[in-house]
């Protein structure tokens, strides 16, 4: 086995690996949030945490 296949390899046992962890990540969200957990979520629930905290300490 050359380095190149060595490398091409390895190249698809993390891209395999990638592929699994998407799948488990998106199962999870599926479970644990009742609407999708994205971008535009997860900027609201920082600014909400941020109004909070500024409520709280002005």
């Amino acid at each position: 086995m050359t380095g190149d296949d060595a490398q091409l390899q390895r190249l698809r046992f993390l891209a395999r690996v990638v592929r699994r962890e998407s799948k488990h990540l998106l199962t999870t969200d599926r479970r644990v949030f009742a609407k999708p957990f994205t971008q535009d979520r997860a900027k609201a629930l920082a600014e909400q945490i941020t109004n909070l905290k500024y409520r709280r300490d002005g």
